[in-house]
């Protein structure tokens, strides 16, 4: 079982990090070869970051603790979005658009052409707008790969899904998450909801001269956002060339 053969723990509590930042619990690594880090990070701002870091220490209580620096790693608004949000105005002008990692949709008073990748903007009703919007950014042909867009009555949601847990186009994306920008910040309003961020950890790594066994993850963000983060200790090989991950989706 998956549960036998990796350790699944909370590394930092649900909890509002700032520019102060904020470690977590420390975690023996010494029967474990690897650790993996996963946080996600709250937020509104498009432009916002996040930055993870791996600290280590000789015990639990953290005792001689020490951020190990190359294992530094940085989730950003513009590029690591799990979760993300578009919310049209009433005034919605034909011709605004809003561009979804790459992808551009624009609005129309009559008939939308999918080719175009166009959706018809209702004033008079804008969940009509909303479900429009939705429908081409899921569109098998012409939507966006690795989007899953849902519609509410009155804000469009847009999710980054996981390979493998969605329909084939979905698989093809090549973003780490949702790019998200739009021509009117009043007419079509973008805001992120959450962004996660991936690190990973190699026991060998760990200072062995000083004794170090435990692992934390330290968080700081660019402004109050509410964090959670899990980690996952795995008795792989010991030693791996790749030791670090880039910031990726969770």
């Amino acid at each position: 079982m998956i549960s036998e053969k990796y350790k699944f723990d909370t590394a930092l509590r649900p909890q509002s990090i700032s520019s102060t930042g904020s470690t977590g619990e420390y975690f023996n690594l010494a029967k474990w070869g690897k650790a993996v880090f996963k946080w996600n990070v709250s937020m509104t701002g498009l432009t916002a970051s996040s930055t993870g870091l791996i600290y280590q220490a000789t015990d639990a209580a953290a005792t001689d603790a020490a951020a190990i620096t190359s294992t530094s790693t940085v989730a950003y608004g513009t590029s690591n979005a799990t979760v993300a949000s578009i919310v049209p105005a009433v005034t919605i002008s034909a011709a605004d658009t809003v561009t979804v990692n790459g992808l551009t949709f624009t609005a129309v008073s009559a008939t939308a052409t999918a080719a175009s990748r166009e959706f018809v903007d209702n004033t008079a009703n804008i969940s009509t707008t909303i479900t429009n919007l939705a429908a081409i950014i899921n569109n098998a042909q012409y939507g966006v790969p690795g989007i899953l867009a849902t519609a509410g009555s009155a804000v469009l949601t847009l999710t980054f899904e996981q390979p493998g847990e969605s329909p084939a186009n979905r698989n093809l994306s090549t973003y780490e998450g949702i790019v998200l920008t739009s021509s009117s910040t009043t007419n079509l309003t973008c805001a992120n909801i959450q962004i996660g961020g991936l690190i990973e950890i190699d026991a060998t790594r760990l200072t062995a001269s000083s004794n170090f066994t435990h692992v934390a993850l330290n968080v700081i963000n660019t402004a109050a956002y509410y964090t959670a983060a899990t980690i996952v200790r795995g008795d792989e090989a010991r030693y791996s060339p790749y030791q670090t991950e880039p910031v990726t989706r969770v």
